[in-house]
């Protein structure tokens, strides 16, 4: 197959392909850069990976062990008990102070010595005011007793 042009017409292309040059050259730098970071983009996508499947594998094993305190409790551990490092009064090689670990209770877990219990205290929900003055449930109290005085008049004067 041949096609024949005009030298007009090849010149129109060599003048386009002198304008586009500096673009197609930004373009093959974009798509370089484009290239390196779908690379790093892919590194780091199985990075991600490997932590969820960590993360995975260690709450699979953190369910186990806490399956039969949630079952009779109702509690998961670190609800009840916190972790608290003591200094010993010593020193490591490093010259840092040396700490132990220590598990006590937290907030919510009272102990009471005369029964030899230990007392867990929920917290009451707080009931979260609105933050829209005059908008609906704005005035939770006054519209419920216009709603309760609304039913009455609708109900007696039937």
């Amino acid at each position: 197959m041949e096609k024949r042009i005009s030298f007009f017409e090849y010149q129109n292309a060599v003048s386009v392909a002198r304008i586009i040059d500096p673009y197609l050259r930004q373009k093959e730098e974009a798509e370089t850069q484009k290239a390196k970071l779908e690379e790093e983009l892919s590194k780091i996508t199985a990075k991600l990976e490997t932590v969820q499947e960590a993360i995975n594998k260690n709450q699979k094993e953190i369910d186990s062990y806490e399956e039969g305190i949630v079952r009779i409790i109702g509690f998961h551990v670190t609800d009840l008990v916190k972790k608290v490092m003591v200094p010993t009064g010593k020193t490591t090689p490093a010259g840092k102070p040396a700490m132990t670990a220590e598990f006590v209770p937290t907030e919510i877990v009272t102990h009471d010595e005369a029964n030899k219990q230990y007392i867990i205290t929920i917290p009451e929900e707080s009931e979260v005011p609105p933050t829209t003055e005059n908008a609906a449930g704005s005035n939770f109290d006054g519209d419920k007793e216009n709603l309760f005085a609304h039913t009455e008049e609708t109900m007696f004067n039937k």
